[in-house]
Formats: C-alpha cells, sequence, structure tokens
C-alpha cells in the first residue's frame, strides 16, 4: 500500500498494483473503503495525534491544536462520507491512539465523545469490547 497524505491514510489503486511483479498474487488484497457497507467506524492512529481537544481526559492548549484539527478532520470526513453514502440516523465510530480509545456518537447535527478508555487496564477494554459486541447485533 502506498502513502497518499500525511494523515495516516493509505491508499492501493489497481494501476499501482499492475506494475508491480507479484500482481496476481497481490490483487486480492486491494485496499478499498465501501462507505455504504460500513456498520461501525474504526479509525487506528499509532501517532501521537488526538482528534478530540484533550488527550487521557487532560484538555490540550493552543499549541497542539492545529495537528488535533487536522486529525479530528480527518475522522469527521469518514463519519460525514458514511452519512453520504447511507440513509442513516446516527453512526457510531471508535477513534483508537496507541492504548487510549474513544467512542462516538454522531448524528446530524453533531456528536457526543466518551472519555479516553485505558486499554490497558481491565475495565477500559472490557467497555471497548462490550460496546463492539453489542454494536455487532
Amino acid at each position: 500500500m502506498y502513502r497518499k497524505d500525511d494523515e495516516n491514510y493509505w491508499n492501493l489503486k489497481p494501476t499501482d498494483l499492475k506494475k508491480s511483479p507479484d500482481y496476481k498474487e497481490r490483487k486480492e488484497h486491494l485496499a478499498r473503503i465501501s462507505y455504504a457497507s460500513i456498520k461501525l467506524l474504526v479509525e487506528v492512529k499509532l501517532d501521537d495525534t488526538p482528534a478530540f481537544g484533550f488527550s487521557g481526559n487532560k484538555l490540550l492548549y493552543n499549541e497542539d491544536n492545529y495537528k488535533v484539527s487536522r486529525a479530528r478532520s480527518l475522522h469527521l470526513t469518514h463519519v460525514s462520507k458514511v452519512f453520504r453514502h447511507q440513509l442513516r440516523v446516527h453512526v457510531f465510530s471508535i477513534y483508537v491512539r496507541k492504548c487510549e480509545a474513544r467512542i462516538a456518537f454522531w448524528d446530524r447535527a453533531g456528536g457526543v465523545v466518551t472519555n479516553a478508555l485505558d486499554m490497558k487496564t481491565r475495565e477500559g477494554a472490557k467497555a471497548l469490547l462490550d460496546f463492539v459486541y453489542a454494536a455487532s447485533k
């Protein structure tokens, strides 16, 4: 897969794949996003950029606002594409950054985001898995 931009977003196109010597074996692993079939939106970041303006449960100050707003706008772009491709009243999403996760509820007017769930603790991991299990039904 090839890096599309600096937002940790990867994309692999068929024209890029044809240049590869092992084209036939790699063709079945072509990366595609189907916004029409997404049930639960999950975004995973490995860098240090929180998307919702606070790290842990601490509010960030102005020096981090640029990175925060770029990460948040990328996440909101994915949410808006789900709304655009599906006739839905609301969308749930999970934003995972390093060892913490946040569950968000979005409707067409805005969203609500939970406090950080620390996945290193049993309680945080259980809360996240319970939510994913309930969303799968």
